[in-house]
C-alpha cells in the first residue's frame, strides 16, 4: 500500500515535493528491510488515491504540532503543517521534508497510533519510531539538492535484553530504550496518565492520540 502525499499547501509546491518524496523512497527501502516489512513507497496523488494519506496544510490545527497522525473513520491519516514549520524559522528542504518523513514512518509501523511497548520498569511507551531520536538527521542528495530525513529506531530498541545494536539507522544509540538529544518517548503508566520523556521539542510532532 502506497502512503498518498496530499498538498493542500499554498506554500510548497509539486516539484519541491516530488523531490522530497524522491529521496525519501531511496530511505523507505532500508526502513522497510529494518523492520521487515513489505517496501511501501509515497506517491503524490489527491486523497482519492488508495492508500494511507498523509495531508500537507498550512498552518497547524493542533497547537504546540507540526506534524502528526492519527486515524478517523476512512482509516489511518497524518498531517504536516508547511507554514508553521516555516513560521519557526524551518525551510522545506530540511525541516518540512523530516517532519514528512517522521510521520510517514510512523504511520507505516504504527497506524492506528495504539501499539505500545513495554520498558524495563514496567510502564509502557508509546510506538512510535521517530520519537527517540527526533533530532537525528539522515541526509539524501536528489539532483544537486540535499534533503534532510529523520533517523528511525529499529526493532531491537524495543527489546530490553538485547545487549548487541545497532538500535537505531544511524547507529547512534547504545542500548535499549534510549534516546539522542532532542529525543523523547510518551509512556504512560497503569493509570493511564500519559507523561513525555526527554528532550520535548518545541514544535513537537506527535500523535494527537497522546496529546
Amino acid at each position: 500500500m502506497a502512503v498518498v502525499i496530499v498538498n493542500r499547501s499554498d506554500l510548497i509546491d509539486s516539484a519541491q515535493l516530488l523531490n522530497i518524496i524522491t529521496g525519501l523512497n531511496l530511505l523507505l527501502i532500508d526502513f522497510a528491510n529494518d523492520w521487515k516489512t513489505s517496501a511501501t513507497q509515497c506517491i503524490l496523488g489527491p486523497s482519492t488515491e488508495p492508500g494511507y494519506k498523509l495531508y500537507i496544510l498550512d498552518s497547524t490545527d493542533a497547537p504546540g504540532a507540526v506534524g502528526y497522525h492519527d486515524e478517523s473513520a476512512d482509516g489511518p491519516y497524518g498531517r504536516v503543517f508547511v507554514k508553521t514549520i516555516l513560521d519557526s524559522n524551518g525551510t522545506i528542504y530540511e525541516d518540512v521534508s523530516k517532519t514528512i518523513a517522521h510521520e510517514v514512518m510512523e504511520i507505516l509501523i504504527n497506524p492506528y497510533a495504539n501499539m505500545w511497548w513495554q520498558l524495563p520498569n514496567g510502564t509502557v511507551c508509546a510506538g512510535e519510531v521517530c520519537d527517540p531520536v527526533q533530532e537525528n538527521s539522515v541526509i539524501v542528495k536528489v539532483g544537486a539538492q540535499n534533503i534532510t530525513y529523520s533517523d528511525w529506531i529499529l526493532p531491537k530498541w524495543t527489546d530490553q535484553k538485547a545487549k548487541v545494536g545497532p538500535f537505531n539507522h544511524l547507529d547512534t544509540l547504545t542500548k535499549p530504550f534510549a534516546m539522542s538529544k532532542g529525543g523523547y518517548m510518551i509512556t504512560m503508566s497503569t493509570s493511564s496518565d500519559y507523561t513525555v520523556v526527554g528532550e520535548k521539542p518545541t514544535a513537537c510532532l506527535r500523535s494527537k492520540r497522546f496529546t
